[in-house]
């Protein structure tokens, strides 16, 4: 028995066979099921048939393909097939990223709009809080210039009170100093005082610009015939001047004291 070995057959088959095996591992990796890789290899002869229907068409019936152009055929096909696939996971790869593109923009987007408004809120607190600082310090400076008034105020009602307390030693030292005396002539039998004097004497070392005296009458029983006001300006420090005093139809004695006196030296110092 003679074997006839057709070399091409052979070779073709299993060259098929192979690139069945290597597409099924490799497509199998890439997610792609077996039958598409049987399929692309062209087990089954749908493909060849196909060409060979087309041939025929075309050249006739009695045409015959060769196993070369089968596997050119099939070549052709698989690169088709797998263009596709790689395509296709090209635009759901794409597809992917553009979902996962924008999922970022819009988590971007919203964290910048928190962002923005954190911002405005941290900006209108700040703002709140300046403000309320500046109405502190208004309201401070406010209590600190009333204060500051108040004290001077104190003080100047201070100063014047010790103003008026010197004033007032003053003025009863110069008083102390002031001292009066009278002389005149008395009728026993028929009463009067005539021929009478006043004598005011100012023993302090100021000059007295005014005093007044009040000069009383006064009759055996003790009632007050008469009263006269004497007023002498301008006493020097230290000096005595004599005031005649009126003449009087009746009393026994006199009687005179100071009832006020101006030291301009004095006065003038409280201002």
């Amino acid at each position: 028995m003679e074997w006839n070995w057709n070399w091409n057959d052979f070779f073709g088959k299993v060259a098929g066979v192979i690139v069945t095996i290597i597409l099924t591992i490799v497509l199998g990796l890439m997610g792609v099921n077996k039958w598409v890789a049987q399929l692309i290899a062209g087990e089954g002869g749908d493909i060849v048939e196909e060409a060979s229907k087309k041939k025929e068409e075309d050249k006739g019936a009695n045409f015959e393909i060769s196993e070369a152009e089968i596997i050119k055929i099939r070549e052709e096909e698989r690169i088709k097939i797998i263009q596709e696939i790689f395509k296709e996971k090209e635009n759901e790869q794409l597809k992917k990223d553009k979902e996962q593109f924008e999922k970022d923009k819009s988590r971007i987007d919203a964290e910048r709009r928190q962002a923005s408004l954190r911002e405005q809120q941290r900006q209108r607190e700040l703002k709140e809080e300046n403000e309320r600082i500046r109405r502190e310090k208004e309201e401070m400076e406010k209590e600190n210039q009333r204060i500051r008034e108040e004290k001077e105020k104190q003080e100047r009602i201070t100063r014047r009170i010790e103003s008026e307390r010197s004033l007032e030693r003053d003025r009863k030292k110069v008083r102390s100093q002031l001292s009066l005396d009278t002389d005149y002539e008395y009728y026993i039998v028929l009463g009067g005082i005539e021929n009478a004097y006043l004598y005011i004497y100012n023993n302090s070392d100021y000059y007295v610009d005014k005093i007044i005296i009040k000069v009383e009458y006064v009759r055996d029983n003790g009632n007050i015939y008469n009263t006269v006001t004497v007023t002498c300006n301008g006493i020097k420090a230290n000096s005595k001047i004599t005031h005649r005093l009126p003449d009087s139809g009746a009393g026994k004695s006199l009687t005179a004291y100071i009832t006020s006196f101006y030291c301009s030296a004095i006065e003038n110092a409280l201002r």
